[in-house]
C-alpha cells in the first residue's frame, strides 16, 4: 500500500467530494485487502448465528 498517497478531489470549502466517494466501509474494505482478509468473512453474533464483518464497501484499488 502507498503511503502519503492524496486520492481524489473535493469542493472548494472541502465539503463534499467532486467524483468517487469514499464510505467508511470502503475504508474497512480496504483494511480487509490491506490484511488479506476474506471480504466475506463472518463471525458469530450473540443469536449463534453467522454475521458478515463487512456489510458493504469495496477496497479504493488507487491505495495499492
Amino acid at each position: 500500500m502507498q503511503r502519503g498517497k492524496l486520492n481524489g478531489e473535493s469542493t472548494a470549502k472541502r465539503g463534499v467530494p467532486l467524483f468517487n466517494p469514499v464510505s467508511p466501509n470502503d475504508l474497512l474494505a480496504t483494511r480487509f485487502e490491506f490484511l488479506d482478509l476474506p471480504l466475506d468473512l463472518q463471525c458469530t453474533n450473540h443469536a449463534a448465528r453467522p454475521t458478515n464483518m463487512l456489510q458493504s464497501g469495496k477496497p479504493i484499488s488507487e491505495l495499492f
